[in-house]
């Protein structure tokens, strides 16, 4: 088992170069094919006039066009020494890299900024799609140029559904790393016996990891997690998605939004 199809977010944003950048690591690592998308969305102006709104949009396109030709040769060079394929499609971000996950084995996104989820009925940032995808996603902080992550992860883990994914997700991180940490939030009345049962999940797959129970009593979920991530010097976060329902993560928010606002480790996720 590991990632042998990686899928990465192609677009002329300001991390894009570093995203690639890691994803090819990534690629280096896990001997992967990268399955690059790069998702077009040319604007149609709101212009009164037909003329002027036609030579709008073939400006629009012509700009889109060359925006897609100048990524390609980024692409190219940055990928010399490994497999890929690049794809420029047009649409939705979120609803054209799930539409691909279902053939990914583990999908590569950035970090959305603050502003982009304060305007969310207007902005789609790609760090939603583990709301959709069909396989884990792995969200890159801001600024992230370094190489391949997942020598020391910390898995924030509880007996559910979203966990269980994450952590199926990660097998192929966690059984290469140099050392696991699991931070667990064990069931009232079971924590104990919680930690236990993941202790031996993990080491019937190889990982033999440092189980601590969660002080999760002691603050909200999110922060405690980023804070044990730094305090325990790991250099990725394993966790399960949307605990609530997604719309009231985004109105009020929660620990996925927390995490993922805030994290400036790679933060690998699913649903």
């Amino acid at each position: 088992m590991g990632y042998k199809t990686i899928l990465v977010h192609m677009d002329d944003d300001t991390d894009h170069s570093g995203r690639l950048a890691f994803a090819v690591s990534m690629a280096r690592r896990y001997d992967a094919h990268l399955d690059i998308l790069h998702v077009l969305s040319p604007a149609v102006p709101m212009v009164p006039g037909r003329g002027a709104s036609a030579a709008f949009v073939v400006e629009t396109l012509d700009a889109e066009r060359d925006r897609a030709a100048r990524i390609a040769r980024e692409v190219r060079a940055l990928c010399s020494d490994v497999r890929y394929g690049y794809h420029a499609l047009t649409g939705d971000p979120v609803e054209r890299l799930a539409e691909r996950s279902v053939l990914a084995d583990l999908a590569i996104v950035s970090q959305a900024s603050v502003a982009s989820y304060e305007s969310h009925w207007s902005a789609q940032p790609a760090d939603r799609l583990p709301d959709g995808a069909a396989c884990p996603v792995l969200v890159l902080p801001a600024g992230t140029v370094g190489d391949a992550v997942g020598r020391h992860p910390l898995v924030g883990w509880t007996p559910a559904r979203p966990s269980a994914r994450a952590v199926h997700g990660a097998l192929p991180m966690l059984k290469t790393a140099d050392a696991v940490t699991v931070l667990c939030g064990g069931r009232e009345g079971h924590e104990t016996a919680d930690m236990e049962a993941v202790s031996v999940f993990l080491g019937r797959h190889g990982v033999e990891a440092t189980v601590h129970p969660s002080p999760f009593g002691t603050g909200e979920a999110g922060p405690v997690l980023l804070d044990a991530t730094r305090r325990h010097g790991c250099d990725c976060l394993v966790i399960g998605a949307y605990g609530h329902s997604r719309w009231r993560e985004i109105l009020f928010g929660g620990t996925t939004r927390h995490v993922l606002t805030h994290a400036t480790v790679p933060v690998l996720i699913s649903r």
